[in-house]
């Protein structure tokens, strides 16, 4: 397995979050370390209840099969270690252990922005990111997108 499935299998498990992720990478230095080590060094870090769904993870799940298939899908992935992982999202307060995406991630020469607006959003605040998005996009600004339900949606 390569790193970045060593990785894929650590965003992976339930109750392992960013704060725990990181904790594990910084003392580990690697996450295929991580997936090597044994649970007593892992307790020292993590708690009974995590460590237990890491193994149960890395005991029954076929990770290399499910990463090959994100790929045929379309979806790539990024983890804060791998040369793909934006070196800005690197440098901010709470960056997440690791991305998912559907095309190319931005290309950091360029200006980006986010649009982001309500879930329940108005019929206005559609048109207004639908404008706003299209004119950005037209002078060279990517737009960056979650693609959660709401205004990140609007395409």
């Amino acid at each position: 397995m390569t790193e970045e499935m060593y990785a894929y299998m650590l965003h992976s498990v339930p109750g392992l979050g960013n704060k725990s992720l990181f904790r594990l990478y910084r003392e580990f230095g690697s996450c295929k370390d991580i997936y090597d080590a044994n649970p007593k060094d892992l307790k020292k870090i993590i708690n009974t209840r995590q460590v237990q769904a890491f193994q149960r993870i890395r005991d029954m799940w076929d990770v290399e099969r499910d990463y090959e298939y994100i790929y045929k899908t379309g979806i790539d992935f990024a983890f804060c270690g791998s040369e793909k992982y934006p070196e800005k999202l690197k440098k901010i307060p709470d960056p997440p252990f690791a991305l998912y995406s559907i095309g190319e991630l931005p290309d950091e020469r360029k200006p980006a922005v986010s649009i982001i607006g309500a879930r329940n959003n108005s019929e206005y605040g559609r048109y207004a990111a639908k404008v706003f998005g299209e004119k950005l996009a037209r002078c060279g600004v990517q737009i960056i997108s979650g693609m959660a339900r709401g205004i990140d949606g609007i395409g």
